[in-house]
């Protein structure tokens, strides 16, 4: 893998956490000066990889889904 990037949205659209480390993942908090914890419910994940195989140099993908997160 060449690079990695995750972002993780709330129901609105609104970005809660971005990450560019494979090895860092979401523990259900928001990312930017203070650290909360997140309500529960439905949240929308991007999850973007790019890496070379024996066929393609840089090849990109891009995968979506959606956690829910419970109290």
């Amino acid at each position: 893998i060449d690079a990695f990037e995750i972002n993780i949205f709330d129901r609105w659209g609104n970005k809660v956490y971005t990450s560019t480390d494979i090895n860092e993942g979401w523990d259900g908090t928001t990312t930017g000066f203070a650290t909360k914890g997140v309500n529960p419910g439905v949240y929308m994940y991007s999850i973007k990889v790019t890496y070379s195989d024996d066929f393609d140099t840089n090849r990109t993908d891009v995968f979506n889904g959606d956690v829910t997160l419970v109290d």
